[in-house]
């Protein structure tokens, strides 16, 4: 299983420098190449994978009928199904906001329930995703770092390739049906042409 230090040393491999043994950020390759690694970690992550994403999740309103959004919820939106469409939600400053009813309060006891992808750690994920991070951060890192145009190619060939395998395992995992419904799931929102032309 990769570690965050074992990624960081593969990016630092890429570009000809020797491994380390700890992650020590006040040498400023060391602080690059772990900022590149957590930034794409987040990007790849925002894309909304099986792995990191919940459908259905319920959120309570604290005491002051506000819902405190986690650090590591990269998106969320509330499932429409379940709330009847009662609320619009929207993050803003870490809180959930109502658009139709232009509050950030939910007087409703019950939980408002939401789709939501999480952001994890670089050492819980999947290998497959983690090969392909490491891989991504590499060619970022050699960009910044060296600048060269044939190594940024090469990396990228070997990218798309373990994008491949993501997906595949995404996919493996999630097992979708043609309409895009995972096993377990009964229902399917039907394409309705007024949400694409009120977009």
């Amino acid at each position: 299983m990769t570690t965050q230090l074992q990624a960081i040393n593969q990016m630092l491999t890429g570009i000809g420098q020797a491994p380390v043994v700890s992650l020590d950020i006040a040498n400023p390759e060391i602080a690059t190449a772990l900022s590149i690694l957590e930034n794409v970690n987040r990007e790849v992550q925002g894309e909304g994978w099986h792995f990191n994403s919940e459908i259905d999740y319920p959120f309570t309103p604290n005491t002051d009928d506000e819902i405190l959004v986690p650090d590591n919820v990269l998106q969320i939106s509330d499932n429409k199904n379940s709330n009847v469409q009662q609320y619009q939600t929207v993050l803003r400053g870490g809180k959930l906001y109502d658009k139709v009813n232009h509050t950030y309060k939910f007087i409703n006891p019950l939980p408002v329930r939401c789709d939501v992808v999480w952001l994890f750690d670089f050492e819980d994920l999947p290998q497959v995703f983690k090969d392909y991070i490491t891989q991504r951060a590499a060619r970022v890192f050699a960009g910044s770092v060296v600048g060269s145009k044939e190594m940024f190619q090469f990396n990228a060939q070997d990218e798309t390739m373990l994008r491949g395998n993501c997906i595949a395992y995404d996919t493996g995992t999630s097992e979708v049906n043609i309409f895009g419904v995972e096993t377990g799931q009964n229902f399917y929102i039907s394409y309705t042409p007024f949400r694409t032309i009120a977009r």
